[in-house]
């Protein structure tokens, strides 16, 4: 592999290409490194890990429930998507897959979807601990120190995340989503651009703010790389059909997902939608010492990348290519944050689910930042006093960055007790439905009877057990009635007619919290 010579020649490239630099003067890709076993390695361990949780009471959520279903209706050539919420291709591939396993697909979807999250977790302090190393490389031993720390600290940031396990537990994909953006950066560091591209593609597939990080970084690669035209563009023309074609053949309508998703909720509801997403949502969500930690990365690569350095060579990672990598992540950091705030005030959905990504690369800036600054205090220290003291300077440092996760931990504790009774209760239900739709003569009988009628936030969970579409689950009338709590605080619904007999219905099984009435 060439050098690149800081020369006029090399100046005069494109902005991409001298800030990105992972091709050599010629435009060819950069040969792999191989670390594709550790994605392996890690990916394998967070799967047993995910199998191991199954053993806590565990069950989907209202979306996961839905891509269960229309993952069992692909299976059988029967989609229909006139109910529910968003289809999510990159789910959808995975529960297409489990359908064929039956009564078994929602936990083996559960394992995926908490590997993936446990996957993200890993591989953030894999990348945190990547660029810190460089950034303390000239320290030695307590350079790795301070690597290590700084990884230890960005992944504890990413597990505490507000709601991320409580999120994670019941089947959403963000966890997956995490780890799908988080190895096209790593893959990128590895010199694999277009498998980069692939994956930003695969981020594509689960929410729309992926897009803009996959149009700049394939107009970049369009550029430096002349072969890898023919897969941009096909992966480009790829990605509305396959989030609008399932939506046409089961619903009819191209924009039935849309429609779901600008419905209003949460701060799509206030009176300036982008304020109250910014600052209710975006702006808590990244705790203060990590934002201080984006400002000490952010000022010393900003600097470097405005003024000129003399040499006439820079190594492969050199500290330039760092500065100009952190300065990347955290544009493409504010890029989601933006394009969420701006969704939200076009009355699009918001959810603190969606702001994984952004904050998880915000850490991981901030934490690099951090180390940075530890390895200057440490250099700075040592040169005036004895090297013992540096290694308090750096001390004294890591304390600060550590204490960035300590209010996120105890917000973790002190929620930890009731995310694991909304979990318990969520698989109660689960399992008492199981039971009720049993002891009522099983599903079969149930639908013979005439259409159900269900809570609202039960119909998935309904329409996967008597094996109907979830269209046909959220309707308001029925001749049979399946009611049910949507939490443990929640009230019964919907109500059964306090006289049940005098009205030709009759309570034909009872499991927990769930009763079942019929009129046949």
């Amino acid at each position: 592999m060439s050098v690149a010579v800081q020369d006029d020649t090399g100046r005069a490239r494109s902005l991409g290409r001298r800030l990105l630099a992972i091709v050599d003067r010629t435009g060819r890709p950069a040969r792999t490194r191989g670390h594709g076993w550790v994605y392996v390695t890690i990916l394998a361990l967070a799967l047993i890990a995910g199998g191991v949780s199954l053993r806590l009471p565990s069950t989907p959520n209202y979306d996961p429930w839905v891509w269960l279903i229309w993952g069992r209706e692909i299976v059988h050539g029967q989609l229909s998507t006139t109910g529910g919420p968003t289809l999510k291709p990159l789910a959808m591939v995975f529960t297409t897959i489990v359908a064929p396993f039956g009564s078994a697909a929602p936990n083996m979807w559960l394992a995926i979807a908490r590997a993936g999250a446990l996957t993200a977790v890993a591989l953030t302090f894999v990348l945190t601990t990547r660029l810190a190393r460089i950034a303390t490389a000239p320290l030695g031993a307590a350079g790795w120190a301070l690597a290590l720390g700084a990884g230890l600290v960005a992944a504890g940031g990413v597990l505490l995340l507000q709601s991320y396990i409580y999120v994670v537990a019941q089947g959403y994909s963000e966890g997956l989503l995490l780890t799908v953006l988080l190895v096209a950066v790593l893959r990128h560091l590895d010199g694999a651009p277009r498998q980069t591209q692939a994956l930003l593609f695969a981020a594509c597939l689960d929410r729309p703010e992926m897009w803009v990080l996959f149009v700049a970084y394939g107009v970049w690669l369009w550029r430096v790389d002349p072969g890898a035209r023919r897969q941009i563009a096909c992966l480009a023309a790829l990605i509305l059909p396959i989030w609008l074609l399932p939506d046409l053949i089961g619903s009819g309508s191209l924009l039935r997902g849309a429609e779901y998703a600008s419905y209003p909720r949460g701060a799509g509801t206030t009176a300036c939608p982008f304020c109250s997403e910014v600052t209710n949502y975006e702006w808590p969500l990244v705790r203060l010492p990590f934002r201080i930690g984006v400002v000490l990365a952010l000022v010393p690569a900003v600097a470097a990348i405005a003024l000129p350095r003399g040499g006439t060579r820079t190594p492969p990672w050199s500290q330039r290519r760092l500065d100009v990598c952190l300065c990347v992540l955290l544009v493409a950091a504010i890029a989601l944050f933006l394009e969420d705030a701006v969704l939200t005030e076009l009355k699009f959905s918001g959810n603190g689910r969606y702001l994984f990504p952004a904050s998880c690369l915000t850490i991981v800036v901030g934490m690099v930042g951090w180390a940075r600054f530890a390895a200057w205090a440490f250099a700075a220290v040592s040169r005036v006093a004895r090297r013992m003291t540096g290694w308090v300077a750096v001390a004294l440092v890591t304390a600060g960055a550590v204490a960035a996760i300590v209010p996120s931990a105890v917000d973790a504790f002190a929620k930890l007790g009731p995310t694991w009774s909304a979990l318990r209760f969520q698989a109660d239900v689960r399992r008492d439905l199981t039971t009720a739709v049993a002891r009522a003569g099983g599903a079969a009988r149930l639908k013979a009877c005439g259409a159900v009628q269900t809570n609202t936030q039960l119909a998935p969970l309904v329409a996967w057990t008597l094996h109907e579409t979830i269209g046909s689950a959220e309707t308001t009338r029925g001749r049979v009635i399946i009611q049910g709590r949507a939490t443990a605080g929640a009230g019964r619904f919907p109500w059964i007619p306090w006289i049940p007999r005098s009205l030709g219905w009759h309570v034909v099984a009872k499991a927990g919290t769930v009763k079942i009435a019929t009129r046949c």
